[in-house]
């Protein structure tokens, strides 16, 4: 048998019309229901963003590769104007000669001949050009440094696109000058073996700009496919090189094998942009953060190389 006082003091704690005892109304089934789903869509969208750009590590940190790229120019222009070291460039082409001969019976007849002859092209300084690429990389990074002053617009984009746009600019001017050092050096001295590897450098780089601007792998595999023709062709250059001469100077060696390390690693960051686009595994600090290193490391490292190979 249920209590009246039971009965009335349920009914003023679980509902009925407003403020009874002290307990105001509790809420119903669907208020719970609705307050863990808001919950739960909170936190997915949480797990859906990437943590924001901290602006001033950011920075900080264009702002130190901006010195550094500074003072590499710096050494490189010294070391162009104390000791400069022209490199001739050229270019394969047959030639025609006619040539007049003696058929033994008292004429003569005129006879063509077609020989595969190398012809100059004009002279680099690769000292020079080190110090050039240098100098665009320093504005590059002094130009991400300052400009969320001048165009807060920009970091907005920045944050929501993760893409820089800059940083893809300066890596198509400054690749095909390092193609040019990296192919000069390695042994090629034409225009065709520079211009395949710079080609297929910008083709790349427009690839994985293109990926990492609208979140599309189809993009990422055509660059990889760049990438594998780049490293084949670098393969092939030092195949050439050693079965022409099998002692080759020591910086073949290195200015290829850092062409290795130097793209596989470009490709992987790439890839981890597009892999985990979303999600909290997802930082585009740590993207800019390692693109700034290699990017400087990797001139870095063809600069010095330049100069010690070149004395």
């Amino acid at each position: 048998m249920v209590n009246k006082d039971d009965h009335h003091r349920r009914r003023s704690i679980g509902g009925g019309g407003g403020r009874r005892d002290g307990f105001s109304k509790l809420p119903t089934v669907k208020e719970e229901e609705s307050e863990i789903d808001a919950f739960i869509h909170k936190w997915e969208d949480e797990d859906r963003c990437c943590p924001k750009l901290p602006w001033p590590s950011y920075t900080t940190m264009h702002m130190w590769a901006s010195i550094f790229q500074l003072i590499n120019g710096g050494v490189q222009i010294a070391f162009a104007i104390l000791r400069p070291r022209p490199l001739e460039m050229g270019y394969l082409a047959y030639e025609r000669d006619s040539t007049l001969i003696w058929n033994g019976q008292g004429d003569t007849t005129t006879a063509t001949f077609s020989a595969l002859g190398w012809y100059s092209a004009g002279v680099v300084d690769v000292k020079l050009m080190c110090a050039i690429f240098s100098f665009i990389a320093c504005f590059s990074e002094f130009v991400q440094t300052y400009l969320h002053y001048f165009r807060p617009d920009y970091t907005k984009q920045l944050e929501e696109s993760k893409c820089n746009v800059i940083r893809w600019i300066e890596h198509s001017i400054t690749c095909p000058m390092m193609s040019l050092i990296i192919t000069r050096l390695a042994g090629q001295n034409t225009i065709t073996g520079w211009l395949t590897l710079a080609g297929c450098n910008e083709g790349m780089i427009l690839c994985h700009y293109l990926g990492e601007r609208y979140k599309e792998k189809k993009y990422f595999a055509i660059g990889c496919l760049f990438l594998s023709i780049i490293l084949a062709h670098d393969l092939l250059l030092i195949i050439v090189a050693f079965l022409s001469a099998p002692l080759l100077p020591w910086y073949v060696y290195s200015i290829i094998g850092g062409t290795y390390v130097f793209y596989l690693s470009f490709a992987l960051v790439a890839g981890y942009v597009l892999l985990f686009e979303k999600g909290r595994l997802m930082n585009y600090w740590y993207v800019e953060m390692a693109y700034t290193i290699l990017s400087f490391s990797s001139k870095t490292a063809l600069s010095y190389q330049a100069i010690f190979a070149l004395p």
